[in-house]
């Protein structure tokens, strides 16, 4: 395994002044708990166990790690995980987190322009951070660094359930959280699948999981190999 250094291709100066940085930086130290208040874990589950069934994920690039919940599970079917965050408060909860995990490494980097190599990594995963983006620009980023035949899968909370879990989920979020920044817009899976598939993957899978709170789940695919 190459050191993720050989991979940087540039590194140009890193912006800390997006909305979505400050206002997950409140709430780095207490996050995972505030997660599984507004969450609950059931959904949680059916994800971890799709991304366990995922098989051997070869070399990771992680776009938004925020505090490792993710990363912990990526690790246990990945040869390396590159796991990246732009807010420095996240990164410092996700190597608490794993430390001592032998194949993770941490690094800052915005998911929007990912400083590496072309066809650096077999797979890209993002979790509940593509609604905060220019998707369809980290799309095309995700699509570039990935190897011919390369993996990309996508994890994303969405508003689309029953109304009760809506209005609870929503009610939930504002006493966690607080109110967000404007901007974020959760993608339903046929629109995420479109955006992919415009970024050149062709799209395997784009489904609702879980239960209560739902959550999209996208894998996609980068032609050769």
């Amino acid at each position: 395994m190459m050191n993720s250094l050989l991979k940087t291709a540039s590194t140009p100066p890193i912006r800390s002044d997006k909305p979505w940085v400050r206002h997950w930086a409140k709430v780095a130290a207490h996050y995972d708990e505030k997660v599984r208040f507004v969450v609950g874990t059931a959904t949680y589950d059916t994800l971890r166990q799709k991304l366990l069934a995922e098989g051997p994920l070869g070399d990771v690039l992680e776009l938004g790690c925020g505090t490792g919940q993710y990363t912990r599970i990526l690790a246990q079917t990945a040869a390396q995980v590159t796991a990246t965050d732009l807010g420095e408060e996240m990164l410092a909860a996700a190597r608490a987190k794993l430390a001592g995990q032998p194949n993770v490494s941490f690094e800052r980097a915005d998911a929007e322009a990912p400083p590496y190599a072309d066809e650096s990594f077999d797979t890209v995963f993002m979790a509940n951070v593509i609604a905060a983006l220019d998707a369809p620009k980290t799309l095309r980023a995700c699509f570039r660094l990935l190897k011919p035949g390369g993996c990309l899968l996508i994890v994303n909370l969405t508003f689309k359930m029953p109304l009760l879990a809506y209005l609870v989920f929503g009610l939930r979020s504002l006493l966690a959280f607080g109110v967000p920044p404007r901007g974020r817009r959760d993608p339903l899976p046929h629109e995420l699948a479109q955006w992919a598939t415009d970024a050149g993957f062709r799209v395997e899978t784009a489904e609702l999981v879980g239960s209560g709170v739902k959550a999209v789940y996208v894998r996609a695919r980068k032609a050769g190999g």
